[in-house]
């Protein structure tokens, strides 16, 4: 845990003559920093070193720091910062929702049951909920990607005015969706201001026919697709029953 650590890309420092500097991180290294859980998530595991020539006294020959090893911080504040929904989209042909946040997030928190799509900005009239069969494999970062469970997509493609297009994609979560990776809850996107998918991709794959079932007392042909179907498109003059599997007979 000690030989953690994350080299700082050219930032900035305050322009300033003083005794303190202070250092205007980049976003990239706070997100690096986040990311590593054994680096800078307690005063403990906070030391920084300083390499030679980093910076200049006052005087006019310009007296380089020589290399300081091992400063521990005297202050260490923890984040405390709830991670924001920045950015959703929604790919029906790959059957993924992906979500981006505004700082790293712990993927093993994420409770899909939290997160839901509706047909409108500020109204769930047409909505969905994910099921816990929805879920992710991504690593943490400020982006995952949902791998949206079959029961889920047929819901999903069931409900006209629902996920169609981007017009009527639109993300809602609660806090309970994820974790920063410090713990903290997202910030809620409620029902009322729900995010627009800024990317959407329609379902363009042809559905399957999985099996059929006959009663003959009945009357009635069953058929099962991989997915769901529009029941008022078939043409039943276009189905055959046959004696063999052949399709002949």
């Amino acid at each position: 845990a000690g030989n953690a650590t994350v080299l700082f890309e050219a930032g900035g420092a305050a322009p300033t003559a003083s005794f303190d500097v202070q250092v205007k991180l980049l976003k990239d290294d706070i997100d690096s920093i986040k990311l590593n859980t054994e680096l800078g998530v307690s005063a403990a595991t906070t030391w920084l070193t300083v390499d030679a020539g980093a910076i200049d006294d006052m005087s006019a020959a310009g007296n380089s720091l020589p290399q300081a090893l091992g400063l521990a911080v005297t202050t260490y504040k923890a984040d405390a910062t709830s991670p924001r929904l920045l950015d959703a989209q929604l790919d029906m042909n790959a059957r993924t929702l992906s979500l981006s946040f505004s700082e790293p997030v712990d993927t093993s928190t994420v409770t899909s049951t939290a997160i839901s799509v509706q047909g409108a900005w500020n109204d769930a009239a047409l909505s969905l909920a994910f099921s816990l069969q929805t879920a992710t494999s991504s690593d943490n970062g400020n982006e995952f990607v949902l791998s949206i469970a079959t029961p889920d997509f047929n819901e999903l493609a069931r409900i006209e005015g629902l996920a169609e297009q981007q017009a009527n994609s639109f993300v809602t979560i609660a806090p309970s969706a994820v974790q920063d990776m410090a713990g903290n809850a997202a910030s809620a996107m409620s029902i009322n201001d729900a995010l627009q998918v800024s990317q959407f991709v329609r379902d363009s794959l042809p559905p399957a026919a999985v099996s059929a079932e006959l009663d003959v007392d009945a009357f009635v042909l069953t058929l099962v697709f991989d997915e769901t179907v529009r029941s008022s498109t078939l043409t039943t003059s276009l189905l055959t029953i046959h004696s063999s599997v052949s399709g002949s007979g």
